[in-house]
């Protein structure tokens, strides 16, 4: 049996799920639908909630974000159009970085208490025309907004990643996150969002180096120059994460990405590229800090090595 054209065209406009009830619109009696799902035509994604197979192998293809996508989408479809996906789902909508792909959606409605469900949770909260947009068939709060309210709602840290990545990517100005917290007047978690907004920076090329500026103002050290060039002995310069010309230090992020197993190591492997790259700084007389996410579990030993650069710079100086 082939599915209905009109069901067909809903089923591609959300994301290839669609409801029972969109489905008995379309003239499939309920017995049609469970035998649907029971010779595997259709998946049942949640309760009232049917996709086709294409789209869960899809979803899966694509790991926890396609899945977590697929997740939200069969959930919009069922809860009305009010509400909207905003904060982490919002994320990964708008192609933000977020702390952690959420196990469940994260809505706001203007109108819906606040309430968690399964597979989802809404927060209540006004949602003006200026917040809204549709992004690939998905309800969702702006960019601006969802940065913001990340800012207000959760670490300052994870606000501030969002905000970075908008910032760097122009998916948002700084005047909009502005507007944005003008418009939120007395909400919980203000004076959050607003030093989110003053700290931010698109200069910051990945959530990491975010966080490692963020650990350098709360322990107090010195101002770093956020993408800082230095020059090599070699000549070639370099762009850094972070640095302290005064000081002839830097400060480098170093993502998982890079540290893969590997069998071979040429020259054009990122791990001896930046084996060359370290030692080129480091023979002009720069100190060089690498910094891995687990460093900042132990945040006094990391302060401690900076300082020990700071030390050792001026001593050579």
């Amino acid at each position: 049996m082939h599915m209905d054209p009109i069901l067909r065209a809903l089923a591609d406009r959300q994301g290839g799920v669609f409801t029972h009830q969109q489905a008995e619109q379309a003239g499939y009696p309920h017995e049609e639908i469970r035998r649907q799902i029971a010779v595997g035509r259709w998946v049942r994604t949640r309760h009232g909630v049917i996709a086709e197979p294409a789209a869960i192998e899809a979803a899966r293809a694509g790991g926890r974000r396609a899945l977590a996508l697929l997740q939200l989408r069969s959930v919009l479809v069922r809860v009305g159009p009010s509400v909207v996906a905003s904060h982490e789902s919002c994320g990964l909508v708008q192609g933000l970085p977020v702390a952690r792909i959420p196990r469940v959606a994260t809505l706001t409605s203007p109108t819906s208490r606040a309430r968690v469900a399964k597979g989802y949770s809404v927060a209540r909260a006004a949602l003006p025309k200026e917040d809204l947009v549709e992004v690939d068939g998905f309800r969702t709060t702006s960019v601006a907004r969802c940065v913001l309210d990340l800012a207000r709602g959760r670490r300052l840290l994870d606000g501030l990643i969002a905000a970075d990545a908008a910032l760097r990517t122009t998916a948002c100005t700084r005047e909009e996150l502005t507007d944005v917290l003008a418009r939120q007047a007395h909400w919980p978690g203000q004076a959050q969002a607003a030093r989110v907004i003053n700290l931010a920076d698109g200069r910051a090329g990945s959530p990491g180096e975010t966080e490692l500026r963020l650990f350098v103002l709360e322990e107090d050290l010195p101002t770093p120059e956020l993408g800082m060039h230095v020059v090599g002995a070699s000549g070639t310069d370099y762009v850094t994460d972070l640095g302290w010309e005064g000081l002839r230090t830097i400060g480098e992020f170093d993502g998982r990405g890079k540290y893969v197993a590997n069998v071979s190591m040429g020259p054009d492997h990122p791990l001896w590229q930046e084996k060359v790259r370290e030692d080129d700084m480091r023979a002009a007389g720069w100190q060089v800090v690498r910094v891995v996410h687990e460093d900042f579990d132990h945040r006094s030993a990391l302060k401690s090595r900076f300082l020990t650069a700071f030390d050792r710079s001026l001593r050579a100086a």
